[in-house]
């Protein structure tokens, strides 16, 4: 053994365990009734009892901010009057809002607590430490918070083991008042204190010490390093570890640090290393450091220096105590590097936060030096904010720590990437809440990020509501540039229901690609998190504006700023490969002790394959060896429980052998169990360490075989006894298959017909994980002949067919025919039977088409009897499905009956011609009639019967193959419980009785009943045992009266959930249930108002009307007028008012009553239309809708839009209907339009084409509001989907568009900014043509004006119809609100322009330059 002199450094102080007071872990060992004890501490008296409605039922105590909190005596006298003290807990918030709230007080001694969002602790006394922290904490997130206190020393306020705020105000010492210990609220020492200041929150391992625990402590209990902070994790200092492993840090080729926390004392301390473990034995370990004698509390940080590069280390710290074998830790190990990142060609920057990196005297960070070697270095741009570097903030690395808000400090290099430039871009980051402000939080740029105009911007999100509609932004982590910018929050790299994702409190590597010359020039990013591929993205422009590489801010926005923490920075200017993505990759990973699915590239790469072969007792598990630096020990571990990367987790396991070459592995398990599921990995060792599959496969043995039905005559299984001889050798992926064992027991074995090898066996590209066997349709191709086995006259049939089609060829003159499975002669039906595709030309749809035909009933192609192209699912190419066909040969006088399903789906019945066949042999993916006939896909498994199977048995086969391929089809499973035939017996006003059919699956079942006013939002649950199928029924009570209904059952048993195929509603009896509907035919002085009774809710019902100028609310008296309908059945209720007002808002409310009580509708509001002022000219207006007159309606979905100016009325197509708003807009009535299908159309007309030609001109006009990002079309006069337009609105995320031309030219294609969403805007565009191509536009938005510059390009005329809020019910609809649209067959000029946006603002209430223009001689206008 040798002994080595290593660099050494000891971090002195107690351990977690040492002067530990008092933990509350709310364990249910811990609790009695209301009281809750301490689970450990050297305190007494540190029971406490649960007040109001506090809970510890979930393993910690939740509180609800309202009087909930634990209270304990006067007499905690352990926890007051220290010297020290270390106060710590997992705290998750309710709510940042900024009242004061207590989390622990111990009253007039010290007080920990939430304030703003803020975390605060503070001793009291005039001059007592007072600590804040620095970072404002999001709600509904665990965090780790921790403060630690020494009289006359140091304090600090740490989160998720990071440094917040320290002090050495300290002088003030802890006072020892004889007061109360409150966990959630604020209590003084009067007999009857009023509680105040309750926490909203929930508090886990509140733990209290006698000491400032050093920062190594903290870090440890927050769980730093040890995978990263992601949600609680068990403090591992709180246990009796002996001896604390921390993570191995800053590992290199020849060197790595390693950390041991004593929280024991030795009188000799030790580190035995080598490259195996020697246990707990001295003498079997290679190398030790001797450290000498170690107070409890101590942290070694050793670095090991001369290793070997690629090779795995072991090592154990031990404590010599005096007793026989000391304490020893557990078993570390890491592996050295064989790659650094810069033995790559094209590292152009790196930035390491533990190298190079310079602060002025105040600690703010000045300059981060480039080891690139080409001394780019980062320099700090501005003063203010906070810029610093900061110790073991990521896993415990260093790190740069970076503040949001405004003008804040950022860094700034002098490498400025080429726009022709491929990249590869590193960044390990670990975000902190982000503040408001600007909405990029930029950590690497180059060049401006607004729209994604730079070269590139890896950036989040700041927290993002708009106009009320907050969207999560906390996780989300994109990139953009070139052009290509996605709507907020970015998220190519990680979203906000991800996992992992990049919400605070985690370190990650965040990795983006940026192949520069991909399309023509264009560029496409690829975003890798952790070393899990997430997503691409094209970019849009080959000139995008280059800037110099910026780190936490940006240079074009100063509101551009990141909140949080980096760690390196590496950028290469290539794309590097995905080996050598994956060993830098690892490297920032294993530094900074991150998780993460990057792989020690000295070991094997590994990934599990779905099983195969799996019967009710066996299985062969499968793997793939992916790349082996060099040759590994291979085992497979199984059993009913995962156990991770733990070998004595595993109830089992297979040794596989020595693998010396990347492919497949296999391994066949038996003895298994019926009807269980089983999980497996694969483990691979070698010298430099070992790897697992990054997930467990699982599988379940089958409880229900199709064997076990009776007639099985025929079954071809793709994952087992597939040949590439005569039933000898198992075929390799990719080779052509001789022989497909049949696994019926009838040993009909399906060989190959012919010699052009097209039937090949695919095992890495099969069906969902699983092996399938393929076939292509190439002329006198192979196919399969089951010679043993021919279809007779008389025999009924049930067959079933796993298939996916790929694209079948096109050859002139050749069969329209691709059989998948067929019994003699294809050709006009004429065989027994035949399920097949179609040539892809026939019929025009024949590519999603399938059918059966057989025994002379030939339809034309594409065949029909599974799936049309009309029909959902389509057999398109490249999706799996479950054909079914039974033939019950004697049905028809012997001629036969077909019967189809697709799925699981009946689709069709067609009867036979002939009963007498041209019968012959089972064949697969041809057929012998002609060498065109061949099928081009791949095959699962083909069953067939010889009877017509029942409708449960044809669902048990089919539900065995949908669950081993997994497919998305209507078969259910068997044995879970089935529901049906609800209905409702009984009503009352405040309870209903619903009775179900518990009419199948295993025994007892759970069945609950659901109830709420929302289908599938349910508010209401009952449930009970049933251990008996048949009829059962549940009530819901504490219903409201009069109120509609939804109510389901579900049902829970031993194969999982299950749900009643149908929704039922029912109303309480009560009053009756009235609506309000928008008005109709609004106009200058009438309107319909309209109503509906929705249900009378048990009695009969009388319905009004009330109506007015004024809003009388809920009191008859207070109306102006009523309308009187008398007894009325459910139904709508209509009335034409006429005398209105010009101009004048209205409203009225829907009154009903019966004997159980009244109800009104709420509000509606509308306002009466108004004539054009006369300074607004109508001259050469050919086209006018306005929303306050000539829409129609029913029940609010529009299906007429009247043309004021009557050129052409707009319509709405099928459902796509958009919504009438009578008061949208300020008042003023709109059209709602979804974003989804929406649309309306006007007919072309000849006076709504521009033409071409020198001094055409025209003018559009709209009054809209948006309410999402990306493109929408607002209203457009051409083709949908096309660049080319007639003329154009539309808006996208770069800016609004006057198009009248190819998109190509951009003054055709007139752009600018658009001002901001959910606020109505007037959009104004004029077009003066100068040529046949060419002319000038003018562009104003709220009456700020544009102009282009003259263009040479231009749409003609054209045919299409006028599209408003869509271009077609698929294309670009918008979401949001049209309230008028004008179109002037000339060019306004300035004032007119002026007086018709003027109106149009004064109209809507909309804020805007356009200003009223008097003509001469005239009175100024006044609205």
């Amino acid at each position: 053994m040798k002994k080595l002199i290593v660099a050494l450094l000891l971090l002195s102080g107690l351990s977690a365990r040492a002067g530990l007071r008092a933990a509350w872990e709310f364990n249910p060992s811990d609790v009695s009734g209301t009281s809750v004890a301490a689970s450990g501490g050297s305190a007494a008296n540190t029971t406490g009892t649960l007040m109001d409605n506090a809970d510890v039922s979930q393993g910690y105590l939740a509180l609800d901010g309202n009087g909930d909190y634990l209270a304990f005596g006067t007499d905690v006298t352990g926890l007051r009057g220290l010297p020290a003290i270390t106060i710590a807990a997992w705290i998750r918030l309710n709510t940042t809002a900024s009242a004061l709230r207590r989390i622990v007080e111990h009253d007039d001694n010290f007080y920990f607590f939430q304030q703003d969002g803020k975390f605060r602790f503070s001793i009291h006394g005039t001059g007592g430490t007072a600590l804040i922290s620095a970072t404002t904490l999001p709600p509904n997130v665990w965090v780790h918070v921790a403060a630690t206190w020494a009289h006359n020393g140091v304090a600090r306020l740490y989160i998720n083991g990071a440094v917040e705020a320290t002090s050495a105000a300290t002088s003030v010492a802890m006072p020892n008042n004889v007061q109360r210990l409150s966990f959630g609220a604020q209590r003084n020492n009067s007999a009857t204190p009023t509680p105040t200041a309750f926490f909203d929150g929930c508090m886990d391992d509140v733990a209290v010490w006698d000491t400032a625990l050093p920062a190594e402590a903290v870090a440890a209990l927050a769980g730093v390093g040890i995978g990263g902070y992601a949600g609680r994790v068990i403090p591992t200092v709180l246990t009796s570890t002996p001896i604390t492993l921390l993570p191995v840090m800053d590992v290199g080729k020849t060197n790595a640090v390693l950390k041991g926390l004593f929280n024991v004392p030795a009188t000799a301390a030790r580190l035995y290393w080598g490259t195996e473990d020697g246990g707990t034995e001295p003498a079997a370990w290679a190398n030790v450091c001797e450290f000498g004698a170690a107070a409890a509390g101590t942290a070694f940080i050793t670095n090991l220096t001369g290793l070997t590069a690629g090779i795995r280390y072991r090592y154990r710290f031990h404590a010599e105590d005096g007793s026989a074998s000391g304490q020893w830790s557990a078993a570390g190990e890491f592996a050295t590097h064989s790659i650094l990142p810069d033995d790559l060609p094209g590292l152009q920057l790196w930035l390491r936060p533990d190298v190079g990196v310079t602060t002025n005297a105040s600690g703010v960070v000045d300059v981060w030096a480039d080891q690139s070697g080409h001394d780019r270095h980062a320099v700090r741009s501005g003063s203010s904010g906070t810029l610093r570097l900061e110790a073991g903030m990521i896993g415990g690395s260093p790190a740069v720590r970076f503040a949001g808000g405004q003008n804040n400090a950022y860094l700034s290099s002098s490498y400025t990437p080429e726009a022709t430039d491929g990249l590869t871009v590193f960044v390990v980051a670990q975000a902190l809440p982000q503040t408001s402000g600007g909405t990029i939080r930029p950590l690497v740029c180059a060049g401006p990020q607004g729209s994604g105009r730079g070269l590139f911007c890896i950036g989040g999100t700041r927290p993002w509501a708009d106009a009320g509609k907050t969207i999560p932004t906390v996780g989300a982590l994109g990139c953009f540039g070139r052009g290509y910018a996605s709507a907020v929050p970015y998220s190519e790299f990680a979203a906000t229901n991800e996992a992992p994702n990049f919400a605070p409190g985690a370190g990650h590597v965040a990795v983006m690609t940026l192949d520069a010359a991909a399309s023509s020039g264009k560029g496409q990013f690829s975003a890798f998190f952790d070393g899990l591929t997430r997503r691409t993205a094209g970019g849009a422009t080959a000139t995008p504006t280059t800037g110099p590489v910026e780190v936490g801010g940006a240079t074009s926005t100063d509101v551009y700023r990141y909140d949080g923490y980096i760690g390196d920075v590496i950028i290469y200017d290539r794309v590097l490969s995905g080996d050598e993505l994956n060993a830098v990759g690892w490297y920032l990973q294993s530094r900074y002790g991150l998780a993460g699915y990057y792989q020690n590239p000295l070991v094997a790469r590994v990934a599990v394959r779905a099983a195969t072969a799996v019967s009710k007792t066996t299985a062969v598990l499968n793997a793939e060896i992916l790349s082996l630096p060099t040759s590994v020990k291979a085992v497979f571990h199984w059993g009913e429980a995962d156990g991770g990367a733990n070998p004595a987790a595993w109830a089992n396991s297979n040794v596989f052998g020595t693998v010396t070459a990347p492919g497949r592995v296999s391994a066949a398990v038996s003895g298994l169990s019926p009807g269980v599921t089983y999980c497996y990995r694969l483990r691979c060792e070698n010298a430099a360490g070992e790897t697992w599959t990054m997930s467990a496969e699982t599988f379940t043995t089958w409880r229900d075989e199709p064997s076990d039905l009776a007639g099985l005559q025929f079954w071809l299984k793709a994952d087992e006894g597939v040949f590439a001889d005569a039933g000898i050798t198992p075929a390799a992926d990719g080779q052509p298959v001789a022989q497909w064992n049949d696994a019926s027991g009838n040993d009909r074995h399906a060989t190959r017909a012919g010699t052009v090898g097209s039937v090949t066996y695919s095992i890495n590209n099969g069906i969902n994980g699983l092996p399938a066997v393929t076939s292509t349709d190439i002329q006198d191709g192979d196919y399969l002949r089951a010679l043993g086995y021919e279809i007779a006259d008389t025999d009924d049939l049930t067959v079933f067919v796993v298939a996916r089609q790929h694209p079948q060829t096109f050859i002139t003159g050749s069969s329209a025919i691709k059989p998948l499975v067929s019994s003699g002669r294809a050709a006009n039906g004429q065989g027994a039977f035949c399920i097949a595709a179609s040539r892809w030309d026939t019929g025009g749809s024949a590519t999603n088409a399938l059918g059966y035909f057989g025994r002379s009933y030939s339809p034309a192609p594409p065949y029909p009897g599974f799936v049309t192209s009309g029909q959902k699912p389509t057999f398109e190419p490249n999706t799996i499905h479950i054909a079914t066909l039974s033939l019950d040969a004697a049905a028809n006088g012997g001629k036969g009956q077909f019967t189809g399903w697709f799925d699981g789906v009946w689709r069709s019945s067609n009867a036979g011609v002939s009963d007498n066949p041209q019968n012959g042999p089972v064949e697969i993916a041809g057929n012998l009639y002609n060498g065109f006939c061949r099928f081009s896909g791949a095959f699962g498994d083909i069953l067939i019967y010889d009877r017509v199977l029942t409708e449960d048995e044809r669902n048990r086969v089919g539900w065995y193959l949908q669950t081993k391929y997994g497919i998305d089809g209507a078969f259910r499973n068997p044995f879970a419980t089935l529901l049906a035939n609800t209905v409702v017996t009984s009503v009352t006003g405040t309870s209903a009785t619903l009775a179900v059919d518990v009419a199948d699956g295993d025994l007892p079942t759970t069945v609950m009943l659901h109830w709420g006013t929302t289908d599938g939002v349910w508010t209401g649950a009952t449930n009970a045992t049933v251990d008996a199928l048949g009829a059962f029924s549940l009530s819901a009570d504490g219903l409201e009266p009069g109120t509609i209904y939804f109510a389901r059952f579900s049902a829970v048993n031993s194969q999982g959930e299950a749900w009643a195929t149908e929704t039922v509603t029912f109303t309480t009896v009560g009053p009756p249930i009235v609506a309000a509907l928008p008005p109709n035919a609004v106009g200058f002085t009438s309107a319909a108002l309209e109503g509906a009774l929705i249900d009378t809710c048990g009695a009969p019902t009388t319905v009004w009307i009330y109506w007015g100028a004024a809003d009388g609310g809920e009191s008859p008296d207070a109306w102006e007028l009523a309308i009187p309908f008398g007894p009325q059945e459910t139904g709508a209720v209509s009335s034409a008012v006429s005398g209105l007002a010009e101009n004048t808002a209205y409203f009225y409310r829907v009154y009903a009553e019966n004997t159980y009580g009244a109800r009104w509708s709420p509000i509606v509001r509308f306002t009466t239309a108004f004539a054009l002022p006369p300074v607004v000219k109508t001259d050469n207006l050919v086209f006018w809708l306005r929303a306050d007159m000539g829409v129609a309606h029913s029940n609010g979905l529009v299906h007429a839009w009247a043309d004021q100016a009557g050129t052409s009325d707009a319509f709405s197509s099928g459902g796509a209907r958009p919504l009438y708003v009578s008061d949208a807009i300020n008042g003023r009535a709109a059209l709602r339009f979804d974003g989804i299908n929406d649309f309306l159309a006007a007919a072309d007309h000849d006076a709504l084409d521009l033409g071409v030609g020198a001094g055409k001109s025209w003018t559009l006009i709209a009054v809209y509001l948006r309410e999402k990002s990306g493109t929408q079309n607002i209203v457009a006069k051409g083709t949908a989907g096309s660049n080319v337009a007639d003329w154009r609105f539309f808006r996208d995320d770069t800016g609004v568009v006057w198009g009248t031309g190819p998109s190509a030219d951009t003054n055709a294609w007139f752009r600018i900014a658009e001002p901001a969403g959910n606020q109505p805007h007037v959009l104004a565009g004029t077009l003066t043509q100068t040529g046949e191509t060419s002319g000038v536009k003018a562009f104003s938005i709220n009456g700020t004006a544009y102009v282009s510059e003259p263009y040479a390009v231009k749409a003609p005329a054209n045919e299409s119809p006028v599209m408003i809020g869509g271009e077609d019910v698929r294309h670009e609809c918008l979401q949001g609100l049209i309230a008028e649209v004008m179109v002037f067959n000339k060019a306004l000029n300035d004032d007119d322009l002026n007086n018709v946006g003027f109106y149009l603002q004064e109209k809507y209430g909309i804020p805007g330059l356009f200003e009223y223009r008097a003509p001469r001689g005239t009175l100024l206008w006044v609205k």
